[in-house]
């Protein structure tokens, strides 16, 4: 079995507009909307870290960073994705003045084999990370 969740090269993300806030988490990118009821712009940003206690990644688009935040994430897989939601826990200024490391905490939202599945991905991608150090 090949697992390739990430990769560098950017690719574009079908996000959907109906409900509350999307996150597609696709080729090592991360996208999500901001305030929904007032503002669908998508905002990119790159993964820094994926672990089972959350996600931290770093917006590539400006944002304010007082805005209320909510977290959908999809991890692609095959033909399906293994979701998950959760909310912003810190939004952290960087160097930049349109960047910012974002934290956000996450619990899964399916049961089942797909479960168990979220959990083997993160798993493989966490060793995967370590291991490159």
């Amino acid at each position: 079995m090949v697992l390739s969740l990430f990769h560098r090269r950017r690719a574009k993300s079908h996000i959907e507009k109906r409900g509350s806030p999307r996150v597609a988490l696709v080729d090592y990118y991360l996208f999500y909307l901001k305030d929904p009821l007032r503002d669908t712009s998508a905002i990119r940003g790159e993964v820094i870290n994926l672990s089972k206690e959350g996600v931290l990644f770093e917006s590539l688009d400006p944002f304010d960073p007082g805005s209320e935040l909510a977290l959908k994430l999809q991890i692609p897989y095959k033909n399906e994705f293994i979701r998950a939601s959760g909310r912003i826990i810190r939004i952290e200024r960087g160097s930049y003045p349109f960047k910012a490391r974002v934290a956000a905490s996450y619990t899964k939202i399916l049961n089942g084999p797909k479960e168990l599945l979220f959990d083997t991905l993160v798993h493989l991608v966490t060793e995967k990370k370590e291991g490159d150090d």
